[in-house]
């Protein structure tokens, strides 16, 4: 089996690391980074191996039967939404290490452009797009609302802010509010979904 896997810090619940693994039902990855002989092999296993009860392991996608390239697509998609603090590449290529020059960056946009894209031409209706958020942001947080996470904010009243991720133009965005109703009206505001997962048919 192949899938998506994520880390997530336990102190504010955020996802710090996104990755793919070839043998998720084995969860190779997992005993890669935490492998003393593969510490140095790239930052995260550094981290992770120093900090073992701080992040905890999240599997998010698991597929029976999937592409490599659909794999690649998928991780590159999850890093981009959560953009998450100790990915240092943009996931797919399969290159560890540090980010990618802005040459290499541009030769992996073009690669990835039209019908060279495994997803071209493909996609997923409506209700399968909820229930596949649903899984991934409810095994990610506890807030019951699509794309949505809570921030920790030491100027806010409570301690925390909410925060709606989305993309706009192939980039990461956010939205935040600390009152969750306002955020609700900014997110309908520039025509975003807004959804309870509740309320997602089966």
């Amino acid at each position: 089996m192949k899938g998506i896997y994520a880390y997530v810090d336990t102190m504010d619940n955020s996802v710090v690391y996104v990755g793919k693994d070839s043998y998720i039902d084995k969860c190779a990855r997992k005993e890669d980074h935490m492998a003393t002989y593969l510490y140095n092999a790239q930052p995260f296993n550094k981290i992770l191996q120093n900090n073992p009860n701080r992040y905890e392991y999240k599997e998010i996608f698991v597929f029976d039967e999937i592409s490599n390239a659909e794999l690649n697509q998928l991780e590159m998609q999850q890093i981009a939404l959560f953009n998450p603090k100790f990915n240092f590449t943009k996931g797919g290529e399969g290159v560890k290490g540090y980010k990618h020059t802005d040459e290499s960056k541009r030769k992996i946009s073009n690669a990835l452009k039209g019908d060279k894209n495994p997803f071209f031409g493909k996609h997923h209706s409506t209700s399968t797009r909820r229930k596949l958020s649903q899984i991934m942001f409810e095994t990610l947080n506890t807030t019951g609302y699509y794309r949505v996470t809570k921030d920790t904010c030491k100027s806010c009243k409570r301690g925390f802010r909410w925060r709606y991720n989305y993309l706009e133009n192939g980039r990461p965005k956010a939205i935040t509010s600390v009152d969750l109703k306002k955020l609700e009206e900014r997110v309908k505001a520039k025509g975003l979904e807004w959804y309870k997962f509740e309320e997602v048919e089966e």
